[in-house]
């Protein structure tokens, strides 16, 4: 049996059906975005990682002098920290392997991991097909065997149960499968997460050299503090370790720490601060949602004073006519709310879904991340479907509240006029709706300032116009190394034919890059801080004379690299401008030429100065600044990238060059394929283009509603005021007079919204400092653009109830008066 209070709800919601569809409507969008947020910080901020005991699971980093870059760990490394940090029970190592599946249709350069002997205990990870590795199987030299990923499993074997056994046949030779990890499980390294397809045992697959060198990093740390440590104590021990280190290897730890941190935190912490602030624009959504409701409802329970006023008359109480506002309320913030809550992660998909060229892009969340609505976010759901509720039931139960039976039957009918206190709380809710959407587009304007600053920034290279292909040469196609610059001009004189290609260079190991590989280098005169920590470090290429005609590199001084300049030549480079007046302390770029410098152990001499270019983005780290470019002939590798400057659309000759190349190296694997200007948005726009993806989504959502709250509130005035409008009218006033007042009505409450907004904004503007880049956080523009889009919002808002009230007829109105 239903009970009678809500049926007179559900009688009263379906007599005003409009106002129902657009409150829920409103409650709908609000909930969406805040469901979509909420599902956002906790699934990646306060949900456990998928792991046994995983708040005890750390890593360990070394940090630069200075720096706040993780940087990984070396073999040597973590052999130390395994035996003189006993805060840890266990430690684990990953690293990055690379591998070429060869098959009939070719090569296919795969990614996947380099594990210790405990790596898959640790993490609690089985195989769903065959087992795991055996001791014997760690030693180096071992059997060839490998863990396949689940979807290696699809792709290689079709899902065969009978996998285990089979072979892969990759550029290590034939690789036996012993087993299938989990469909769930693609690794630990989060920049690689996704890309993940198979598993190696990790001193079986480093080389011998590798293994002693403490220059040579990539190994990723994972730790279990032990029964009764405590990070802190567990870091202090790391630290001492690091002190140790930089007395005994001064070359490679000088100035160098070690850091322990929660496992994850090196993803969470650069998700942090977007992902909150997401959320607060969303919860900023919801709030204009739930003012919306509560002014639309405010106007339909001043409409029907009347109505409660006999209702108190004849005995109702207050008490219960409130929870009867409480109820209709709720049912239509419920049904939307149920609506948005479905509809958030969908939403959350979407925006993190944007297509890209970067494998594992998304943010750098990794894949063993659930984006669902888990209990955490659904329970912080219902909260602020609860606070949603109280917050649109206000303006409703202050009418019920307020109303005198007596006076309010002593009006004059449906002619009458709301008391000013009423129209002030009206109005008052027009204000604050303004007011949070000032603030919420203001963020948007000045998200969409910085990330126009940042596409539009000079990164010193040209990216338009200009294809990138990595390409990584087989030993079936190229037996020896020093074969290689002979085989890359042959590639070259063969892909030149292709229309549409205007030169082909060869760079090593790509741009754009983040992090590039460095080395230290000494001139003679070097400062005598940057010798003593062995030489500064700077960022190596190799290239061919080509490829800075290809990305349009100036020449500054001296001359650039030459087709002559082989492994019979002498040793040269060429350095960019910011490296040469670095090293010359400040003073004329050009006094670097000639000099003779050392990289590591090699005299290399330094015969020009390029332009600079800014591989690693618009924010790139001084660190990353300086380069010196060798020539590709004097150190050839297997790994090389191919830079096409064309004449068309880039990706147009994608297909066509990938094609050629694989009838000219056909047991060679491609990779990084793609228009470089694409590349460089994805590596370097991504963060910025997530925040202006959802506060650009919501702040249009808040100017829909704002003109919707605005829109409803004037036509409730114009509907109550129709008298009014027809006297006026018959006593002269002309509808244009009549049209500028009520607009004028509008725009009073909306300019006071936007005065209180902006100013609110301009005081909370240091909260975006971290996100904006190029431009002030008090942007001139971005307000301007904020008030004007907002005013033009509200006229618009305004014109109907203002054409409305000029339409009005007097003697129509007389008449029924």
């Amino acid at each position: 049996m239903v009970p009678l209070s809500l049926r007179i709800a559900l009688r009263r919601l379906a007599r005003s059906s409009r106002l129902s569809l657009a409150a829920v409507l409103c409650i709908a969008l609000g909930t969406a975005a805040t469901s979509a947020t909420l599902t956002l910080v906790s699934s990646t901020l306060l949900r456990p990682l998928p792991f046994p005991d995983a708040e005890r699971l750390v890593r360990v980093w070394l940090h630069e002098p200075d720096g706040e870059e993780r940087v990984e760990l070396s073999y040597p490394d973590l052999d130390d920290v395994r035996r003189q940090v006993a805060g840890l029970d266990t430690l684990e190592a990953t690293a990055r392997a690379r591998l070429l599946f060869q098959g009939g249709d070719g090569a296919r350069r795969v990614e996947g991991e380099a594990v210790s002997a405990g790596y898959f205990e640790l993490l609690g990870v089985e195989p769903v097909v065959g087992r795991a590795f055996t001791g014997g199987e760690h030693e180096p030299g071992g059997d060839a065997v490998m863990l396949l990923s689940h979807a290696a499993w699809g792709s290689l074997f079709a899902y065969d149960g009978d996998v285990v056994g089979r072979t892969v046949r990759t550029d290590r030779g034939e690789q036996t499968v012993i087993g299938v990890m989990p469909e769930s499980f693609t690794g630990s390294v989060e920049e690689d997460s996704g890309d993940v397809e198979f598993w190696l045992p990790m001193d079986d697959y480093l080389s011998a050299e590798r293994r002693e060198r403490r220059d040579v990093g990539g190994i990723w740390s994972i730790g279990r503090l032990a029964p009764g440590a405590t990070l802190s104590a567990v870091a202090d021990q790391a630290e001492a370790l690091a002190r140790r280190l930089a007395s005994d290897w001064p070359a490679t730890h000088r100035g160098r720490t070690l850091t322990v941190e929660p496992l994850g935190e090196n993803w969470r912490s650069s998700l942090r601060g977007g992902s909150l602030l997401a959320l607060g624009a969303g919860l900023l959504l919801l709030l204009v949602a739930a003012i919306n409701v509560a002014a639309l409802l405010f106007a339909r329970s001043l409409d029907d004073r009347r109505g409660t006023a006999i209702r108190a008359a004849l005995g109702a109480r207050r008490r219960r006519m409130l929870g009867q506002v409480l109820l209709e309320t709720t049912l239509l913030v419920g049904i939307g709310s149920l609506l948005g809550l479905a509809a958030g992660p969908p939403l959350l998909r979407a925006v993190l879904g944007q297509p890209s060229l970067v494998d594992g892009a998304t943010l750098g969340i990794p894949v063993f991340v659930d984006l669902a609505l888990d209990p955490l976010a659904a329970a912080l759901s219902v909260l602020v479907f609860l606070v949603t509720a109280v917050l649109a039931s206000v303006g409703p139960a202050l009418v019920v509240a307020r109303v005198d039976p007596r006076r309010t039957l002593q009006e004059t009918g449906r002619g009458a006029t709301a008391d000013r206190r009423a129209r002030r709380w009206s109005r008052g809710l027009v204000v604050a709706e303004v007011a949070l959407t000032t603030l919420l587009v203001l963020a948007a304007a000045l998200l969409v300032r910085s990330y126009h600053a940042l596409e539009s920034e000079d990164l010193g290279f040209r990216t338009d116009g200009v294809l990138r292909i990595a390409l990584f040469v087989n030993e079936q196609d190229v037996a020896e190394n020093t074969d290689l610059p002979r085989f890359h001009r042959a590639l070259r004189d063969e892909l030149l034919a292709t229309p549409g290609v205007e030169e082909m260079g060869v760079v090593w190991p790509t741009v754009p890059i983040d992090w590039p590989i460095q080395e230290a280098i000494t001139v003679p005169g070097m400062d005598a801080a940057d010798t003593a920590e062995g030489g500064l470090r700077v960022g190596i290429f190799l290239a061919d004379a080509s490829f800075f005609d290809v990305v349009d590199l100036p020449l500054v001084a001296g001359r650039g690299l030459r087709d002559g300049d082989g492994s019979e030549a002498a040793p040269v480079a060429v350095v960019n401008r910011s490296l040469a007046r670095r090293l010359t302390g400040g003073g004329d770029a050009s006094r670097v030429v000639g000099l003779e410098a050392r990289l590591g152990e090699r005299p290399v001499r330094i015969v020009g100065v390029l332009g600079d270019a800014r591989y690693g983005g618009p924010r790139q780290d001084e660190t990353s600044s300086y380069q010196m470019y060798l020539p590709f002939a004097q150190s050839p590798q297997r790994l090389s990238t191919l830079m096409f400057s064309t004449s068309g659309d880039p990706a147009t000759l994608l297909g066509p060059l990938q094609r050629r190349l694989a009838t000219l190296a056909p047991s060679s694997a491609l990779d990084w394929s793609g228009p470089l200007d694409r590349w460089v948005r994805d590596l370097y726009l991504l963060d910025s283009r997530f925040l202006l993806s959802f506060v650009g989504l919501f702040s249009a959502a808040c100017l829909v509603l704002a003109a919707i709250g605005l829109f409803a509130q004037l036509a409730h005035a114009v509907a109550r005021r129709r008298r009014e409008m027809g006297i006026r009218q018959a006593l002269g006033a002309s509808p244009g007079r009549i049209q500028g007042m009520v607009v004028g009505e509008g725009l009073r409450p909306v300019i006071l919204g936007l005065a209180v907004g902006t100013f609110g904004g301009w005081l909370a503007a240091d909260v975006l400092g971290s996100f904006v880049w190029g431009i002030p956080t008090a942007d001139p523009w971005s307000f301007a653009a904020t008030v004007l889009v907002l005013l033009a919002v509200a006229v618009t808002a305004s014109l109907p109830a203002a054409r409305r009230a000029a339409a009005t007829a007097p003697a129509e109105v007389l008449r029924d008066g």
